[in-house]
């Protein structure tokens, strides 16, 4: 489960995988972008999601905040208007989740349990 690091709202925190405990830490919402040059092939419905179409990883937390690739490392940080390293897309081949900026980055999911 995504994971604000011990549930600060503050820039630049570090986003991590805990165990669910379902805190606003680990609330996030998809919110696609509205940009007209977007590939819309439509939404695939095993996964949920539209394929090739950008989105942002938001948190419930108070600032909203966005999951950020910074090098190989994902944070939170503030909306910032194009900057595709806050933006995802779903790769309907490889069936993962991919930055916009280093396409060649998939967000990576463990099992394993913080706490």
């Amino acid at each position: 489960m995504f994971d604000v690091e011990s549930a600060k709202d503050i820039e630049a925190q570090k986003v991590i995988m805990w165990k669910q405990h379902n805190g606003l830490n680990q609330k996030w919402r998809i919110v696609y972008t509205d940009t007209v040059d977007v590939a819309k092939t439509g939404l695939n419905k095993d996964f949920g999601f539209y394929v090739n179409k950008p989105f942002y990883i938001r948190s419930r937390l108070p600032s909203k905040r966005m999951v950020e690739c910074v090098g190989r490392d994902a944070y939170q940080m503030r909306w910032r208007s194009g900057n595709t390293g806050q933006q995802w897309i779903f790769d309907p081949v490889t069936k993962t989740i991919k930055n916009n900026k280093q396409k060649n980055l998939s967000l990576m999911i463990t099992n394993q349990r913080g706490g």
